[in-house]
């Protein structure tokens, strides 16, 4: 396998994160919402409001972004396996400070006392453990297409 396969598999881990972490907000404001609405209406009916749908709309969307958030927290998880497959504990700070986190790598240099050149050997060697987890698992084709 090569690499950049490899890194961008890892890579995902930043995005989904974030991706996560706005649908999340999207699903507070909606349950809001929501039990604003049950508010205004005081317990009663929902035909009583002055759009009835509404409420099922605000409803389904709310189901709609917790699918969305299971389907990122799964992808999040194997990317965390990946990196947890990993025998060295270095290799696997560096993996999660650079893919998880999101870190630079002189920041990543810093955190590690490492020279940055250092740090790019470890994470060289770091793909290449954790190359044959990600392997396996784009060859079951259980990697969601977030």
């Amino acid at each position: 396998m090569n690499t950049k396969v490899v890194k961008q598999w890892l890579a995902r881990g930043y995005q989904l994160k974030k991706h996560r972490e706005e649908l999340e907000r999207a699903r507070r404001e909606t349950y809001d919402k929501l039990t604003s609405i049950t508010a205004q209406m005081g317990g009663e009916a929902v035909s009583g409001t002055k759009d009835p749908h509404r409420y099922d709309e605000l409803v389904a969307l709310n189901a709609e972004l917790d699918a969305q958030i299971n389907d990122i927290a799964r992808a999040e998880r194997e990317i965390m396996q990946a990196i947890d497959s990993v025998d060295k504990i270095q290799y696997r700070r560096v993996l999660f400070l650079r893919y998880i986190e999101n870190r630079t790598w002189d920041n990543i240099a810093m955190c590690m006392s490492y020279h940055k050149r250092t740090v790019y050997r470890i994470h060289g060697a770091a793909l290449a453990s954790a190359e044959p987890f990600i392997l396996k698992k784009l060859s079951l084709n259980v990697t969601p297409p977030l």
